[in-house]
């Protein structure tokens, strides 16, 4: 319950800072991955996980030093069958007349869930040593050119003629094997 009450007070205060200002990319990202899973989560009777990416949302959204209406609004639309009564306190702080029990349920725009980098874990002989945000559709010889250039992988690879074998997971790890250092 004390969780519940943290979320939706932190929920609130996110329209302390309301402005009609044009959302980021950053911030239009965010919306519609939260519009994308809690649809999809509300739709499927998964009500746990669909509070979670209001949550999670919610958590971004307080970063933000301004926060657009045209964001906050379908983020109100979808707390409503959750939070009815602070969802319409809401929906009428942000301007709106009568209630959003009617208003449309808000929809993702597709072209704002697709990813164009991720960061892909580093692991030299099994042992995690950095991270390097890549594209997605980086090849395996860019993704090593980029772990190379960072002195805290770089240092565990000194002879790259030692690398035994390369294991590359497009999207999710690099892990380099390096044959051990001869003793003298």
């Amino acid at each position: 319950v004390e969780g519940c009450s943290r979320f939706l007070a932190r929920a609130h205060r996110l329209f302390d800072a309301v402005t009609d200002d044009a959302p980021t990319e950053e911030q239009l990202k965010a919306i519609n991955r939260c519009v994308a899973k809690v649809t999809e989560e509300t739709e499927a009777m998964r009500f746990n996980t669909g509070i979670s990416a209001m949550m999670e949302f919610t958590n971004a959204a307080t970063k933000w030093e301004k926060r657009p209406t045209a964001v906050l609004a379908p983020f109100v639309l979808m707390l409503g069958p959750y939070a009815p009564h602070l969802s319409e306190e809401l929906w009428s702080r942000l301007g709106h007349e009568g209630s959003n029990a009617y208003a449309a349920w808000p929809v993702a725009d597709e072209s704002y869930l697709v990813e164009d980098s991720v960061t892909l874990a580093v692991q030299v002989n099994g042992k995690m040593r950095g991270k390097v945000e890549m594209a997605v559709d980086a090849t395996q010889e860019e993704a090593m050119a980029a772990a190379m250039a960072q002195e805290g992988i770089a240092k565990f690879v000194l002879d790259p003629s030692a690398i035994k074998k390369i294991i590359y997971v497009p999207g999710k790890i690099l892990n380099v094997v390096v044959a051990a250092a001869q003793k003298k």
